[in-house]
């Protein structure tokens, strides 16, 4: 009984000090890694790359995982860039396995580690900002090795009742039952790590042999879909294609490490018949990597194929204005905030071709089907906006923050104009005001419909064409006023005539704030690289 209390201890003790350095490396690298992602996937081999280093720098999967698929809602990333993230990413976490393995196991630490536990508490309490996250870490790391030596003495003393007879034996059945089991104890503990940590540690003291470790391994790498597919439920299509994609993958790769098992067991005896006896644990985790590595590099030339077989299994809903939405993404800050500077960039593309449709055509009754959807959508941003919160000192993401409620402070302006068709009059005074406007709302479309909008600068040329469609309202405005000093038209005319170019003049105006705003999103989150800056000053924006 104690033994068994000793090895759930020791698990929970893993498992709280790999949460504790998980957050704490995080909080350290958490902005660099969605700078890493931007910057360095440019296709799905280079995406694996990066997923994998990025896993192995922040020892987490998951947050690897998210962080792509909030990308992909917002943009910044292409599905199958995305796909080679997650690739990648099952490769990094197998990192996981060799520090267990080489460190946790071979210099057995576990002593030195506890003034380790000590000292990073001691930080942590007593430090600010970014120390006190070094602090995290630090505890969360030495505690990692204080549950390894626990788990290892439970196993150690619970061999006389626990051994390889306890297990399904090793025929396919067998390990079939093995990798169910696997999968049991990943969603159980919620950390594939820490169930890789547990069949490290029952193999190398005996309690079960290499071959049911090795399934149950495999059970354990598939049982981590489990978790990623709930956290898709209510997601957008996004996250729901990223849930079964990384479903699926991982499938595959557990049914190529099934076939792998023997002749990678055989290829070991082969080598030397003690080697697995005298080294499991490196064993195990060498099998680990290897059906991961393979995987990933069986998938990636086909990753094409893959994200449009699974683009069909779930189409996305263009009419949706915002459906890049999504509940999980508020985890990050930063990704849900990169979603509704994408719902708010459609919203605008709606109003502005029905704006366009009016001021070339002459057709209202665009732009008054057009404004109901907005309106929802808006109220839609409203209320995703209320779950996401800011202050000065979390930095970039609150000057993303502040960016997007400009934007949508302009934007609910903007569809006020929009919704008082008695200014909508098309006077002949002003036609060459409506089309520079037109010309400028032209431009602003293509820069906000353009998928790599986070890499684009606000054009000296869009910033001429405002300023020159406000001085023909100017100059339109001085020739009704002209015509209404000479008496040949009524008061109530001339107002009319006036109204409709004041509202002019401020519909240009909120649109330009639009633009401006959502175009400067990109550089306050920091994911812009430090060479790329936008025309627009803080002034100009405000």
């Amino acid at each position: 009984m104690s033994s068994a209390l000793q090895v759930l201890g020791g698990l929970g003790l893993f498992l709280l000090g790999m949460s504790l350095m998980t957050d704490g490396l995080k909080s350290l690298a958490g902005g660099s890694v969605r700078k890493v992602l931007t910057r360095f996937t440019r296709s799905p081999t280079s995406g694996a790359i990066t997923g994998a280093v990025a896993t192995a720098v922040v020892q987490s999967s998951s947050i690897v995982v998210v962080t792509a698929v909030g990308f992909v809602g917002a943009k910044l990333l292409t599905f199958p860039e995305a796909l080679g993230v997650i690739f990648g990413a099952n490769v990094g976490t197998t990192i996981t396995g060799w520090f267990v393995a080489l460190i946790g196991f071979k210099l057995s630490l576990d002593e030195a580690m506890l003034p380790l536990v000590f000292v990073g508490a001691l930080i942590h309490l007593f430090g600010r900002n970014r120390l006190g996250k070094v602090g995290f870490a630090l505890a969360g790391f030495g505690l990692v090795f204080v549950g390894i030596s626990m788990l290892q003495g439970g196993m150690a003393a619970a061999e006389h009742f626990v051994s390889p007879e306890s297990f399904p034996s090793d025929t396919v059945r067998g390990r079939l039952l093995l990798v169910l089991m696997g999968g049991a104890i990943t969603l159980v503990t919620q950390s594939s790590s820490a169930g890789v940590a547990t069949a490290i540690t029952a193999v190398s003291v005996g309690a079960v042999s290499f071959p049911q470790a090795a399934a149950m391994v495999i059970g354990m790498d598939v049982g981590t879909t489990v978790t990623a597919a709930l956290a898709t439920i209510g997601g957008n299509t996004a996250v729901r294609r990223t849930g079964l994609a990384h479903v699926v993958y991982n499938i595959l790769t557990g049914i190529v490490a099934f076939g792998l098992l023997s002749p990678y067991y055989w290829a070991l005896d082969g080598l030397s018949s003690s080697l697995v006896q005298r080294d499991p644990e490196l064993a195990l985790v060498g099998f680990h990597t290897l059906f991961n590595g393979l995987g990933a590099i069986l998938v990636l030339p086909f990753a094409g194929r893959f994200a449009r077989l699974i683009e069909r299994l779930f189409p996305e809903d263009e009419s949706s204005l915002v459906r890049h939405l999504s509940k999980s993404l508020r985890k990050d800050t930063v990704q849900a905030l990169a979603a509704v500077h994408r719902a708010l960039s459609a919203c605008t593309l709606r109003l502005l071709a029905g704006l366009t449709e009016l001021f070339e055509r002459g057709n209202e009754e665009t732009l008054a089907s057009i404004l109901p959807d907005v309106r929802s959508a808006i109220a839609t941003v409203d209320t995703y906006l209320l779950k996401v919160q800011t202050t000065e000192e979390v930095g970039p993401a609150n000057d993303a923050h502040l960016e997007v409620l400009h934007a949508l402070a302009h934007l609910k302006m903007l569809i006020e104009q929009c919704e008082n068709p008695d200014n909508c009059a098309l006077y002949p005074e002003s036609s060459e005001a409506r089309q520079v406007f037109s010309q400028a709302f032209h431009a602003v479309e293509q820069d906000l419909g353009n998928d790599q909008v986070f890499e684009t600068e606000v054009s000296q040329t869009l910033e001429e064409d405002f300023a020159s469609a406000k001085e023909q309202v100017r100059a339109a405005r001085h020739r009704v006023l002209m015509i209404a000093a000479t008496g040949t038209q009524a008061v109530a005319e001339t107002e009319s005539r006036l109204e409709s170019l004041a509202w002019l003049r401020e519909l240009g105006r909120h649109v330009r704030r639009v633009h401006l705003h959502l175009m400067r999103f990109p550089a306050a989150t920091g994911m812009r690289t430090s060479g790329e800056k936008t025309t627009t000053t803080a002034s100009q924006a405000s």
